[in-house]
C-alpha cells in the first residue's frame, strides 16, 4: 500500500490575469504624440495571498481591423500586492487610418508568485470598441 502525499506547503493558491478597462481612439492627424492612434487599457488583477510582480513581454491581434499596438520600452514589472487587487497597464497603437475598431488582442506575460516561482502565460482579451475620445498630451 502507498500512503498518499500531502500537496507542498508553497502550492500556488491564486491567479493572476488581465481584463480590458477601456480603449480610445486619438482625434486623426492631430496628436504629435499619437497621430492615427489608440490607447488600450487593461487591469492586471491578482487574487493570490501575497504579493507577487508581473511583467508583459509582448502582445499580438487578431484580424484585419487591429491597429498594431507596442507595450512600453523596456516592459514595465508591475508589483501587484496580497489579495485581489487591480493595476492598470496602457498600450498604444497606431493605424493608418485611424478609423473606430474592435479586435482582439493576446498578452503574453510572465508572473512570479510569493514563493519566487515564475509563470508564463498568455491571455486572450477582446476590445469591443475604440470611441474617439481619446485626449492628446503634448
Amino acid at each position: 500500500m502507498y500512503a498518499a502525499a500531502a500537496a507542498p506547503a508553497y502550492a500556488v493558491s491564486g491567479d493572476l490575469f488581465f481584463t480590458s478597462n477601456g480603449a480610445c481612439k486619438y482625434p486623426g492627424n492631430s496628436c504629435n504624440n499619437h497621430p492615427k492612434g489608440y490607447a488600450f487599457y487593461f487591469l492586471v488583477t491578482s487574487t493570490f495571498a501575497c504579493a507577487s510582480s508581473v511583467s508583459v513581454t509582448n502582445i499580438t491581434w487578431s484580424g484585419a481591423k487591429c491597429p498594431t499596438a507596442t507595450l512600453p520600452t523596456p516592459a514595465p514589472v508591475i508589483s501587484v500586492p496580497s489579495g485581489t487587487s487591480s493595476f492598470p497597464l496602457t498600450a498604444y497603437a497606431e493605424m493608418s487610418n485611424s478609423a473606430q475598431t474592435n479586435c482582439t488582442y493576446t498578452l503574453t506575460f510572465s508572473y512570479t508568485d510569493c514563493h519566487n516561482n515564475t509563470y508564463t502565460k498568455s491571455q486572450s482579451i477582446y476590445i469591443p470598441s475604440t470611441p474617439p475620445d481619446c485626449v492628446c498630451t503634448a
